[in-house]
């Protein structure tokens, strides 16, 4: 590992002088701080660090670090202001002894990189994993939206790839997240990453037939072998956004049955576990939201969310 990250490194080292490592091509010199569409310069941010346990069996309890900045814009990011406003702080060694601390207290399964978009930290990222020397698997989250020239560098440093896979076309992508030539890129990645990926999707409400079907469709015949796990959490978290409602009943079981009818495997995850499992990070900002049906929105789905929202007679959904 340390032959590995010391060659990847120096490769970001020198891409980040004129950075194209994602399809904005922005060409600016992250090393002096320039800036491009993703707003990110040489170091990153760290907006969150935190135990998870609604995630997938095969990562799950996991410890998910979080960094601000993203190289699309959803309209529904539940992580929007984070993104923009690069809330956080950078590494220092007060903060990597925080994580490393929390890791050795929690005993997670595996530690989880998540943004915003990763790939656009990874600098950042692999110096924290170079001072952490984790002896646990790595998980790394993506858009996929990047260039071919990372797969490799993502393949030989992280052990899995947990891959939202977001539209099924160019033009709602374009619409939703101002991202060019969205599918073509994102599929050609998941090609290249295929035997460590978990393939996600975010239903989106009014997008079951644009979206979800063409995303099914698309993996029932490449990739007939895996299942994908279907996200019905979706929440409006943004004032803007011009997808103003849950996902309802109806759409999520058509999308089941449609998913079911290619032969494809579909998977939930299970959202909340046990509270005596978990044990997380008290320096963690937990963002709760009160929709307009009165339901209270957990952000993050921690073992003290849990406690809480059970204590106030909440359901495990």
């Amino acid at each position: 590992m340390d032959d590995k990250l010391k060659q990847a490194i120096e490769f970001l080292n020198r891409e980040y002088k004129a950075c194209a490592l994602c399809p904005a091509n922005c060409r600016v010199n992250r090393l002096e701080d320039e800036l491009g569409v993703c707003g990110v310069g040489r170091n990153s941010k760290i907006f969150n660090n935190v135990l998870l346990t609604n995630e997938t069996q095969e990562i799950a309890p996991t410890y998910a670090i979080y960094f601000a900045g993203c190289n699309i814009s959803c309209k529904f990011c539940s992580v929007m202001k984070e993104n923009k406003k690069k809330i956080g702080s950078q590494l220092s060694d007060s903060l990597i002894q925080q994580i490393r601390s929390d890791i050795e207290i929690t005993m997670p399964k595996t530690i989880s990189f998540i943004g915003g978009e990763p790939s656009i930290h990874l600098l950042t990222i692999l110096e924290l994993i170079q001072k952490l020397e984790p002896t646990i698997p790595l998980v790394f989250y993506s858009n996929m939206y990047y260039h071919d020239e990372l797969n490799h560098l993502i393949t030989n440093i992280f052990d899995r790839v947990i891959i939202d896979i977001h539209f099924g076309n160019d033009k709602c992508a374009y619409n939703i997240a101002g991202a060019k030539r969205y599918f073509s890129i994102v599929t050609h990645n998941i090609l290249r990453i295929k035997k460590q990926l978990i393939l996600r999707h975010l239903l989106l409400p009014e997008h079951l037939d644009c979206c979800f079907k063409k995303i099914a469709e698309w993996i029932s015949r490449e990739l007939p072998e895996h299942s994908l796990y279907l996200l019905t959490n979706y929440f409006p978290y943004n004032s803007n956004n011009p997808i103003n409602r849950r996902v309802e009943e109806d759409e999520i079981l058509s999308a089941i049955t449609y998913a079911e009818n290619l032969g494809l495997e579909i998977k939930t995850l299970d959202i909340l576990r046990k509270p005596n499992e978990v044990a997380t990070n008290k320096n963690s900002v937990q963002e709760i939201t009160i929709d307009k049906d009165g339901f209270v929105v957990f952000k993050y789905v921690t073992g003290e969310a849990v406690k809480l929202a059970r204590a106030l007679g909440g359901q495990d959904d």
